[in-house]
C-alpha cells in the first residue's frame, strides 16, 4: 500500500520554478508527472465547491487577492491567477484527472477551517481515482478520520520534529508512515516509513536519508530510480 513512499523523491507542491511555475498548479504537477516524481500537494476547503489545491490560508502571496480560502465560494478562486501567470488555483478533482494514476500523489490536509468537510470531500474524490496516493496531515485528529472513515487509504501523520509525533497521537491514529521536517529528524530509524521534508539540496538529502526512508524535495533535482 505504501511501497512507492520508499522509492523516487516526492516533489514538494509539484515541480515549481519561482513565479514562472508557481506552486501547486497544474503546470507544476504537469512537469512533476512528466519527470517521473511523486507529487506533493496541499488541501483546502472553500465556503463552496470542491476542495482546492492551495497551501496558504490567505490569498495574498500567490494571488496578490484579499481574503482566505475559507470565505471564498470557488467560483472566485477559479478567477484568480497565480503569480500573474496563466495558471489558476486548481481544483482537487482537476489535479487528479491531469495526473491520472501517472505518478503518485501524496495530499496534505490543511484543516484549520472546516476540517469534516475537507476529509469528506477530499475522500469522496479519492473513492473515484485509480492512481497510487495517501492522504497526511499536522492533525492526528484528521489522520484518524482516515483511520475510521477509510481505513484502506494510506495515511500519514506530519511533524516539524519527532515530538511532534508522539505515542499518544500515533495510538489515535495508527498512522502508516510518518513526515518530519529535514531540521527535526531523529538519530536513527524508526518502526514505521519516514519522509523528510522540504530537502532542498543533495547535502541535505544525504544526511535526511540517513534515517528517512525517502525525501519531499525543491529547489533541485535529486535521481530516480
Amino acid at each position: 500500500m505504501t511501497d512507492w513512499l520508499h522509492s523516487n523523491p516526492i516533489a514538494h507542491r509539484g515541480l515549481h520554478r519561482g513565479k514562472s511555475v508557481p506552486e501547486n498548479s497544474l503546470a507544476a504537477f504537469e512537469a512533476a508527472a512528466n519527470a517521473g516524481y511523486p507529487i506533493e500537494l496541499d488541501t483546502r476547503i472553500p465556503r463552496t465547491g470542491p476542495p482546492v489545491v492551495f497551501h496558504d490560508q490567505t490569498l495574498d502571496r500567490l494571488t496578490g487577492a484579499n481574503g482566505t480560502i475559507s470565505n471564498a465560494d470557488y467560483s472566485e478562486l477559479a478567477g484568480l491567477r497565480l503569480y500573474s501567470t496563466d495558471q489558476n488555483i486548481p481544483s482537487l478533482p482537476e489535479v487528479l484527472d491531469l495526473v491520472d494514476g501517472k505518478v503518485p500523489i501524496l495530499i496534505e490536509l490543511k484543516t484549520e477551517d472546516d476540517t469534516a468537510r475537507l476529509e469528506a470531500e477530499v475522500c469522496n474524490a479519492l473513492h473515484r481515482y485509480s492512481g497510487d496516493f495517501a492522504v497526511q496531515s499536522f492533525e492526528s485528529s484528521s489522520v484518524e478520520w482516515f483511520k475510521i472513515n477509510a481505513p484502506h487509504f494510506a495515511r500519514g501523520l506530519v511533524g516539524e520534529t519527532m515530538a511532534d509525533l508522539s505515542r499518544n497521537k500515533m495510538d489515535a491514529c495508527d498512522p502508516n508512515f510518518l513526515a518530519c521536517e529535514h531540521t527535526g529528524l531523529p538519530e536513527s530509524k524508526q518502526e514505521k516509513t519516514l519522509l523528510a521534508w522540504t530537502v532542498r539540496s543533495y547535502a541535505e538529502a544525504i544526511t535526511a536519508k540517513k534515517v528517512a526512508e525517502n525525501i519531499i524535495f525543491e529547489d533541485y533535482f535529486p535521481e530516480i530510480a
